[in-house]
């Protein structure tokens, strides 16, 4: 019984001894890795103009993404020209809010009296947003940077069928580049 106690007390001294290493590792292992930078819309800010198809006729339109609310928001101002054998303009107003993890909310409103909710997600070099409603139409609008530094955007509809319909394509450029 004698050999019993001194190793007890050789183990109890090595656990205290221990403890700080032991609670050390443990906080190491609990501490958040280096986080990642937060979604901005960084990239996507400044003036841009751009030609294109909307509704199967040649296009030009101006788009100005600016920022707000310390990066955590922007605003886009957007004036388009449909050319061809029927003129028409058209401007939009979108206001758009970015999470932490890079979900996008906002509202749009517009000359052909529209007012939709937006919702989306930021990635590096593209966001998708989804506007309008099941009483009247849904559709998708995604912003792509272009490796040559361009941006492209698309709108389409959801059909029917569940298939999306592309009405519009229009490639950017910022102004002054």
């Amino acid at each position: 019984m004698t050999c019993v106690r001194p190793r007890l007390a050789v183990l109890a001294s090595l656990l205290l001894a221990a403890g700080p290493i032991t609670a050390a590792v443990a906080a190491a292992q609990t501490a958040p890795a280096a986080e990642a930078a937060a979604p901005s819309f960084g990239e996507w800010i400044g003036d841009w103009t751009g030609k294109g198809v909307v509704f199967g006729q040649p296009a030009s339109a101006t788009v100005r993404f600016a920022p707000a609310l310390d990066g955590q928001a922007m605003v886009q101002d957007y004036f388009l020209s449909l050319e061809g054998s029927r003129p028409q303009s058209f401007w939009g107003h979108g206001s758009y809010l970015i999470d932490a993890k890079g979900v996008v909310t906002g509202q749009w409103t517009d000359s052909a009296r529209s007012l939709h909710d937006l919702k989306g997600r930021l990635t590096p070099g593209s966001w998708a947003i989804h506007w309008g409603s099941p009483l009247t139409e849904i559709g998708r609008t995604v912003h792509r940077l272009d490796a040559d530094g361009a941006m492209t955007i698309t709108d389409s509809t959801l059909q029917s069928d569940g298939s999306w319909r592309q009405f519009a394509e229009m490639r950017y450029t910022r102004r002054g580049s």
